[in-house]
């Protein structure tokens, strides 16, 4: 028989033989898994059912007086059905020896809901080690409502588990009327999906994509293409992928994703359209300044969308608790912040080439011993460029009298002993670790500075009104 076709079947087992006996036939399974409760002194297991001696199965019904004959069925009197006998479980449906096609598992507590969830996951431990390429089927019907409910939920936990309950029409409010049993598949899609996305919710609202990701693959088989549930995971998948790509930067990438979805979350689109324009800005203005392209047109606004998201990351690795990460985003965010007013200069200065000619004239001197300083340390440089660093950059902002520059000037010092936490730290030139109440004050620091900025600046656009990526998985458009 081929391996992966085999089934084994796993039964809580109660005090009625019945279903189970339809379950099995029904299913026609290699292997059986009875889940069944423990003999306690006076009161009786169900294990007895499985494969005790004689007739340990009953129909319910009356019970018979002694001097009925056993061929009475019912109650000539009443018209009530006495109790039926009938051998064991294991002998009704022609099973084979214990341990080669059944065996039991028994919990020694019944109206113990973690034992029973605890037993049923060991069942389907042990179906998973015998059969590992089965088909594997969960039927609940019997054993008291605490096992039943234990199984179910190993069962929605094992996330592969087909399950089943034997059911039919019903003469009373007790039981389903004997000889009408039939099997009925469960639909576990409505419970998972409010379980995976609950799941789902925890990691999303911690930056997680990775893990929701992995969920969004786990639950995709088992959800019917066009249903609501389809619809959402499409959504979700597509949203942690952009996010996910956004989170490295990869701005591109994060928009082709987005793309389907973009009227479902605007806002966060339109900040990473900005983010793309800046990007763009940023590319055409470090080419215009050397000399191998056209510049922005005049009276362009700047876009500091770049800065934005670099501390937009730093605040999210800030409630990580990735205080290394988010320091190593602040450092750039405050020097991108410096080349970005540059380049949107007249000509645009690029830091990490600048032309001393294009300068002001009573600045050439000046830079031009920097320049020269530079290649004494450097050796001969062949393109004769300055380079500026962080403080050369803001210092170049001052002398042009830069709005930037000046508010630069009044806080230097400030910064200066700021920036001394990513110096020392291990990322850059130190051993040090960054300590949380560090990175929050180089974060809140930046975000001052550029706020204060702003206002002095022909900005485009404002940081207090940017988005962080949602803590909650939105909703789709009705």
């Amino acid at each position: 028989m081929n391996k992966t076709r085999q089934k084994v079947l796993i039964l809580s087992t109660g005090g009625s033989a019945e279903p189970l006996v339809t379950a099995i036939n029904k299913h026609c399974p290699n292997y059986v898994i009875f889940f069944c409760s423990e003999t306690i002194g006076t009161q009786a297991g169900s294990s007895i059912m499985v494969d005790g001696n004689g007739e340990p199965c009953k129909i319910p019904g009356g019970t018979r007086p002694p001097e009925v004959s056993k061929l009475e069925k019912v109650c000539r009197q009443c018209g009530s059905r006495y109790f039926q006998t009938m051998p064991s479980i294991v002998k009704q449906v022609g099973l084979g020896a214990e341990y080669e096609s059944y065996e039991k598992v028994i919990t020694s507590n019944a109206d113990s809901l973690a034992e029973c969830y605890n037993r049923g996951r060991e069942a389907i431990r042990i179906a998973r080690e015998k059969y590992p390429h089965a088909q594997l089927i969960i039927d609940y019907t019997g054993g008291t409502k605490t096992m039943s409910v234990g199984l179910a939920m190993a069962g929605i936990d094992d996330g592969v588990a087909e399950m089943y309950i034997v059911s039919g029409p019903r003469g009373d409010l007790i039981k389903v009327a004997s000889g009408m049993e039939n099997i009925r598949k469960v639909d576990q899609t409505p419970l998972s999906w409010q379980r995976s996305k609950k799941q789902m919710e925890q990691l999303f609202g911690k930056f997680n994509y990775e893990g929701c990701l992995r969920i969004i693959d786990e639950m995709s088989p088992t959800v019917s293409s066009g249903t609501s549930e389809d619809k959402y995971l499409q959504f979700y998948q597509l949203l942690c992928k952009a996010l996910q790509a956004w989170n490295r930067f990869m701005h591109y990438e994060a928009a082709e994703y987005l793309k389907p979805y973009a009227g479902d979350v605007p806002q966060l689109n339109a900040f990473l359209s900005n983010i793309i324009k800046s990007k763009q800005d940023y590319e055409k203005q470090s080419l215009a300044a050397r000399a191998q392209g056209d510049p922005l047109p005049q009276g362009v606004k700047i876009n500091l969308s770049l800065v934005y998201d670099l501390l937009r990351n730093a605040e999210r690795c800030l409630l990580k608790e990735q205080e290394v990460d988010a320091v190593g985003r602040i450092y750039r965010a405050l020097e991108l912040m410096a080349q970005l007013c540059l380049l949107h200069q007249n000509p645009p200065i690029n830091t990490s080439g600048v032309e001393v000619e294009i300068l002001p004239s009573k600045l050439q001197d000046k830079y031009q011993k920097l320049l020269d300083l530079q290649a004494n340390n450097k050796g001969a440089d062949t393109e004769r460029r300055l380079q500026l660093p962080l403080f050369k950059a803001y210092g170049l902002l001052a002398d042009l009298g830069h709005p930037l520059g000046r508010l630069f000037q009044e806080r230097e010092k400030e910064m200066e002993n700021l920036l001394k936490i990513r110096n020392n730290a291990i990322i850059a030139h130190g051993i040090n670790p960054v300590q949380a109440h560090e990175a929050r004050a180089f974060y809140d620091f930046t975000c001052k500075f550029l706020e204060d900025g702003e206002k002095d600046m022909n900005v485009k656009g404002s940081y207090s009104k940017t988005l962080q990526f949602p803590q909650r998985l939105p909703s789709l458009r009705e």
